[in-house]
């Protein structure tokens, strides 16, 4: 009903269900396609299954990070606040990317998905549900010499 496209998709191994719900998923695979061409996009797919927590430095929210094993992509949770606002700005950012790989180069890391993963045990009663969004990771074959933090913000500092 808001306009944000969606595919689910959900299954069942025993006592657990698993559901992904992924956003704006036709705009992200034309982004992913435009930014990874040829092989690239099953060599993601390949790389999002091999990810570790990661104690990003500098976090307030207390929200959790994963990095590939691979270095290449950051898996970021998302407060339901953040959520709300990536779908709101979601069509331009695209818009934006896709015009910045051959007219305006960004240093933006650029967010190629974003979803909900949830899973629930009937026999256990465990679950879990994070809303997260896939990144490219901006130091991923690079040294840089430093690093700034650039939030825009003055808030909680």
């Amino acid at each position: 009903s808001s306009g944000i496209n969606a595919e689910y998709g959900d299954f069942q191994d025993g006592p657990t269900r698993f559901y992904c719900k992924i956003y704006f998923a036709a705009e992200f695979d034309k982004l992913r396609n435009l930014l990874m061409p040829g092989d690239a996009l099953s060599d993601f797919i390949h790389s999002l299954c091999y990810c570790n927590k990661w104690r990003a430095k500098g976090g307030k929210s207390g929200l959790a990070f994963s990095k590939t094993q691979d270095d290449r992509w950051v898996i970021k949770e998302m407060s339901r606040l953040e959520l709300q606002a990536l779908l709101m700005f979601m069509p331009n950012y695209v818009e934006y990317v896709t015009d910045s790989v051959d007219k305006r180069p960004t240093l933006l890391a650029k967010i190629i998905g974003a979803c909900t993963v949830a899973f629930n045990n009937t026999t256990s009663g465990v679950s879990m549900k994070q809303d997260v969004i896939i990144m490219e990771n901006i130091f991923y074959n690079v040294s840089p010499s430093a690093v700034y933090d650039l939030k825009g913000s003055v808030r909680n500092r």
